[in-house]
C-alpha cells in the first residue's frame, strides 16, 4: 500500500511539472485605446423653494414602452375548403369536421410563429404615431425622436421598466 501511494505521488509530481512546461509566457496587454471625446450635456439649474438644488439636461428623446406583441386568431372559413375522396375512402361528417379543427390550430400556431417577423414594422407603427402625437400636442414636438421597447424585449442596460407588465 505504501508502494501504491509512493507511485502515485511520484505520477502527481511529474505530470505537475510537466503542465507547468506547457504554460504558454505571459504576453503585455495590448495598449489602451485612444480616448473618444466627450462632451458633458448643458444643464440648467434651478432651485427650488425649499432650497433643492435641481438640474435638468434636455435629451430630445422619448421612450415608448408598449404593451407586449400579441397575435390575433386568424379568421380561417374552413367550409369554403374543399374535400377530395379517393380509392373508395367514405366521407364523413367527423372526418370532414376533425380537418377543419386541425386547420385552424395550425393556423393559430403560425401566426404565434410570424409574430418575430412583424416587430420590427409594429415598433415602426407606434414611433410614428407617437412622433405625430408630439408634433400635434407640443409646439417643440418635432424636436423629439421616439424609441420604443415592447414589454416582452429586454430594455437597454440602463433603463429600468416599473410595473406587473415588464419583467
Amino acid at each position: 500500500m505504501t508502494i501504491a501511494l509512493a507511485f502515485l505521488a511520484a505520477i502527481a509530481m511529474l505530470t505537475s511539472t510537466d503542465l507547468e512546461a506547457q504554460k504558454p509566457a505571459k504576453q503585455a496587454p495590448p495598449p489602451p485605446a485612444a480616448p473618444k471625446p466627450f462632451a458633458f450635456p448643458k444643464a440648467a439649474a434651478r432651485t427650488l423653494s425649499n432650497g433643492l438644488k435641481v438640474f435638468v439636461i434636455e435629451d430630445h428623446r422619448v421612450i415608448v414602452y408598449a404593451p407586449p406583441l400579441q397575435f390575433n386568431q386568424p379568421a380561417v372559413d374552413a367550409s369554403a375548403i374543399t374535400y377530395e375522396v379517393r380509392k373508395g375512402l367514405l366521407k364523413t361528417a367527423e372526418a370532414t369536421e376533425n380537418l377543419k379543427q386541425s386547420i385552424k390550430s395550425l393556423v393559430i400556431l403560425r401566426a404565434r410563429e410570424n409574430v418575430p417577423l412583424v416587430r420590427g414594422n409594429a415598433r415602426q407603427q407606434v414611433a410614428d404615431f407617437a412622433e405625430r402625437w408630439l408634433a400635434r400636442s407640443f409646439s417643440d414636438g418635432k424636436q423629439y425622436s421616439v424609441k420604443v421597447y415592447f414589454a416582452d424585449e429586454q430594455p437597454p442596460p440602463g433603463l429600468r421598466l416599473k410595473g406587473p407588465e415588464f419583467k
